[in-house]
């Protein structure tokens, strides 16, 4: 049974499955990038606050909301830069913000520089997201409670 092929790219070997799982990789890449810019340049340019948006179908059936009501006007305050706003239509995502904004550079990072090391990679484990589930969860519970400050954490009109 024979290895497969090797060639020379630049200094580094590297064997031809390994050039089309990259390719892959980077193909994908720039199809999330591109649907995840077009969405942000939407959310950025449509104001949810002046049109009609769906009422969530968590909190038209059970009258709590979940962890995301208020996400898109947040997301849309966010966009423009201002947090106080965002923070109160959703606070989760104003303080999840930051490390989804690493996660999306560290994932350019390893697409494109997959041999480098990288600070913080242990943010994005199975255990990070279980975490970010539980808070998601945790959050969900606690914005609906009638007590301070909880009853803040509820979206603005």
């Amino acid at each position: 049974m024979q290895s497969p092929q090797r060639f020379s790219v630049g200094r580094s070997e590297t064997n031809w499955a390994d050039q089309i799982g990259r390719r892959e990789n980077r193909r994908t890449f720039f199809i999330l990038a591109s649907l995840a810019t077009v969405a942000a340049g939407l959310i950025w340019w449509w104001d949810p606050t002046e049109r009609h948006v769906p009422i969530c179908s968590f909190y038209r059936l059970t009258g709590w909301y979940c962890p995301g009501c208020g996400g898109l006007r947040g997301a849309h305050a966010l966009l423009h830069g201002r947090l106080a706003e965002a923070w109160g239509y959703n606070p989760l995502l104003v303080l999840l913000a930051p490390w989804a904004g690493y996660g999306l550079v560290l994932w350019t990072m390893i697409t494109f520089w997959p041999d480098r090391r990288l600070p913080g990679r242990w943010l994005y484990g199975p255990w990070a997201l279980v975490l970010v589930a539980l808070m998601g969860v945790l959050f969900g519970i606690l914005r609906n409670l009638p007590w301070e400050p909880f009853c803040q954490w509820a979206p603005g009109p």
